[in-house]
């Protein structure tokens, strides 16, 4: 958190020192008409002493349609730095990386039972990233500029409930949005 606001800082004080050293080529600039401009003297040295950094575990979770760089059923896929979910007409099937190379993945899957297959699945709120996949050397192989979202929906995978896929700082999560409209729900 103390890097985030050293880096803003940095960013701010940046930003004052540029506008500060713009000079505006319509107005006369002669010593004669402006007085002279005052030094702002702003103290870096915290700033200039932080490294920057990506933690990745805070990059959140998004989601991109699959173009060729899943299996063929997945419809969308969420990335996490330690996980993987695709989603598909059934539900979603979640991958959980090993704690070391030698050791193999852990997949889980959770299905909608007795859900509507035919559910209009769609993604979100587009962010601007783009995904890149490079698997060859070769060009054909490569999926380029895929778009990516903050979420995907499910829309009526029971009569009157929707199901919207989300995710936050490294965690996925999701809402089972239920229509006002009276409706019955059975639970085992």
């Amino acid at each position: 958190m103390v890097r985030k606001a050293i880096l803003l800082f940095t960013f701010v004080c940046l930003g004052v020192v540029w506008a500060g050293g713009t000079k505006d080529k319509s107005i006369n600039n002669s010593p004669s008409s402006q007085p002279p401009a005052k030094s702002a003297q702003i103290s870096l040295s915290a700033a200039a002493s932080a490294k920057p950094y990506l933690d990745y575990a805070a990059v959140p979770l998004s989601f991109e349609p699959n173009r060729g760089q899943s299996d063929a059923g997945t419809r969308f896929v969420g990335k996490s730095h330690d996980y993987t979910v695709q989603l598909d007409v059934a539900g979603a099937r979640f991958q959980f990386a090993g704690k070391s190379a030698k050791e193999k993945p852990t997949t889980l899957r959770m299905d909608f039972e007795n859900a509507n297959r035919h559910a209009a699945i769609t993604a979100e709120s587009p962010l601007l990233g783009k995904a890149n996949y490079f698997p060859t050397g070769d060009p054909k192989t490569w999926v380029t500029n895929v778009p990516t979202y903050s979420s995907v929906h499910y829309s009526r995978v029971y009569p009157g409930i929707d199901v919207s896929f989300y995710g936050t700082t490294n965690r996925l999560e999701y809402d089972f949005l239920i229509d006002p409209a009276p409706i019955r729900i059975r639970s085992a």
